[in-house]
């Protein structure tokens, strides 16, 4: 089954989605304020 458009995603998914490897998108989480995730 497929999550709904509007559901949050896992940095694992936006990863792949953007092709980069989550290291990167974490590193980006504490160098650019505009990137708030949700923390569970």
């Amino acid at each position: 089954m497929d999550k709904s458009p509007d559901a949050f995603r896992t940095i694992s998914e936006v990863a792949e989605d953007l092709d980069l490897p989550q290291h990167v998108l974490r590193f980006w989480e504490t160098r650019f304020n505009q990137i708030k995730p949700m923390k569970r």
